[in-house]
């Protein structure tokens, strides 16, 4: 049985822990901060990896993507920017996700996910370049508008109910059930309240950006989703949202030069995905569209990772500008084509099955419905195969440059995880009782 009070403390004592490295010489800083992330990452991972239900699914994978954030942002963050802070707010960034999903009183939800609005605007702006503040002051205004949604929608819910439990929302009306939901579809870059997620991607140092679109918008999804369950009528809307927003999201990232502006845009048409699943109706499409959060999860991470190597070496997140950077190496255009393919749901990796089963999970439920989401789905094909041909096939048109081992390790091993949980998704399902 795992005890929330215990990864609450141990979530604040990581991130204390990370924090009091600052203190250590100059020359062993860096390196402490690196190895007591790391750390704090296995003690959480080792508390939450015995929750077996939905919480410990998106718990893991949050806490997964953070250890790999934690080993690439050695050479991603700059020498003279603060290491000890940007490292102790992707830990909390990272292990609140299982919190905000595992609580059942809308209040301490609420504050929960205000603490990783917070940590997600401080990172934003980590950069402290002008992008960064113009990109997190968006995020500041569109999420603090969702959450002035959202506290209304919760005092709505007191009102009508005497609680503020999940287990009374049902009696509630429907209009604070649309406050909640508009409120956290925005922190879920649910279309049509998405238009930050790209700035804030691009602002954003590629951890930070690798844990966002890897679980932070998912873990909203989950969220609305459950607010949702209890109206059907909002679950149809949130149904017709998702469906425009898979084309929406797709579409835009074939416009994009800017790899972190693709790959955003790519994480809205994914999230889309996820509430269709959760919303349809279906169990079989419920069970995959979670278990679709961590075979998305693992692979736009690495992709995002990977992204800050192109920023490390070239300085640079232009495609026209990355022609043919990775076709002199191995492993690098192993992470680009793999996690390009995976994420297009071919197999072996862990999407084929979470995409595959979610539509026909669908398909039982409506068939055509089912048929506009294999179409969105398809039509993802096309912008991976332009990122990995233009960075690793076409011939190069600059000086290629030694990659930096901690971001390529840390991409490689997410992709190598995501191949091996495609090989048992049945072992997945059972294990999270999904």
């Amino acid at each position: 049985m795992v005890s929330i009070i215990q990864v609450m403390y141990g979530s604040l004592i990581g991130v204390i822990a990370i924090l009091f490295t600052s203190f250590l010489p100059e020359k062993f800083e860096r390196m402490g901060s690196t190895l007591v992330s790391l750390a704090a990452y296995a003690v959480l991972f080792y508390l939450v990896v015995g929750d077996r239900s939905v919480s410990g699914l998106i718990g893991v994978t949050a806490l997964v993507i953070g250890l790999a954030s934690a080993i690439a942002s050695w050479d991603i963050v700059e020498k003279d920017e603060n290491k000890v802070f940007h490292d102790a707010l992707t830990f909390a960034l990272a292990s609140s996700a299982y919190l905000v999903v595992t609580t059942t009183d809308l209040l301490r939800l609420f504050i929960l996910w205000e603490f990783m609005s917070i940590t997600v605007a401080v990172l934003t702006a980590f950069h402290k370049k002008k992008e960064s503040v113009e990109a997190s002051l968006k995020y500041i205004m569109m999420c603090g508008t969702g959450s002035l949604l959202a506290l209304a929608g919760i005092a709505l819910v007191y009102l009508e109910t005497g609680y503020t439990s999940f287990e009374f929302l049902n009696r509630a009306s429907m209009l604070p059930k649309i406050l909640l939901i508009t409120g956290f579809g925005i922190e879920a870059a649910a279309f049509p309240l998405h238009f930050w997620l790209p700035d804030a991607h691009m602002a954003a140092p590629s951890t930070a950006s690798a844990i966002l679109s890897g679980i932070t918008i998912e873990t909203a999804a989950v969220v609305i989703s459950r607010v949702a369950s209890t109206e059907p009528l909002i679950q149809e809307i949130l149904v017709v949202s998702a469906l425009i927003g898979m084309f929406v999201g797709n579409i835009s990232a074939y416009m994009q030069d800017d790899i972190k502006r693709l790959l955003a845009y790519s994480s809205v048409a994914n999230v889309s995905y996820i509430l269709l699943g959760l919303n349809i109706g279906n169990k079989l499409a419920y069970r995959f569209s979670m278990v679709h959060i961590m075979a998305h999860g693992f692979l736009k991470a690495s992709l995002f990772i990977l992204s800050g190597l192109f920023i490390a070496l070239y300085g640079t997140r232009k495609l026209s500008e990355l022609v043919g950077v990775l076709s002199n190496t191995y492993i690098e255009k192993f992470v680009i084509v793999a996690a390009g393919l995976g994420l297009t749901g071919v197999p072996p990796f862990l999407t084929f099955w979470s995409e595959a089963f979610t539509l026909a999970g669908v398909f039982l439920a409506n068939n055509v419905v089912a048929v506009i989401f294999a179409v969105a789905v398809l039509l993802s094909f096309g912008y991976y195969f332009k990122m990995f041909y233009s960075l690793s096939i076409r011939k190069p048109n600059r000086e290629i440059k030694a990659s930096k081992v901690s971001i390529v390790f840390a991409s490689v091993l997410l992709v190598v995880l995501a191949i091996l949980a495609g090989l048992i998704p049945s072992l997945i399902i059972s294990y999270f009782n999904l």
